[in-house]
């Protein structure tokens, strides 16, 4: 975070050109850095990771876990998909945060 806080301080720039916009709206940058370092540091903050797809639908891995049940090869798309997913809410854990996915139903 050490990078972006140190951009608070300065103008907004676009294309190269330097707007007479402020990054931070309200209080200071150092005020901001300190609320943030605050929330972060907080051990009742609860950190969320959400992948959001439309590709996905929660009836078509239930599915999917059902054929496995019954004795069925899943398909390789699923599971690579379930591969993935399986990493993704693995590196969540890693870093305290909570995983999840928005699909369809």
């Amino acid at each position: 975070m050490a990078n972006e806080f140190a951009l608070w301080d300065r103008l907004y720039s676009n294309g190269g050109v330097t707007t007479r916009i402020h990054r931070t709206c309200r209080g200071t940058p150092a005020a901001s850095r300190t609320a943030v370092e605050f929330c972060r540091n907080a051990p009742h903050t609860f950190k969320r990771v959400a992948i959001v797809t439309s590709s996905l639908s929660k009836t078509a891995v239930e599915q999917a876990f059902k054929d496995i049940e019954a004795g069925r090869t899943p398909s390789p798309y699923f599971v690579q998909l379930y591969w993935l997913l399986s990493s993704f809410f693995a590196a969540c854990t890693e870093v305290g945060a909570f995983g999840c996915v928005i699909c369809q139903e």
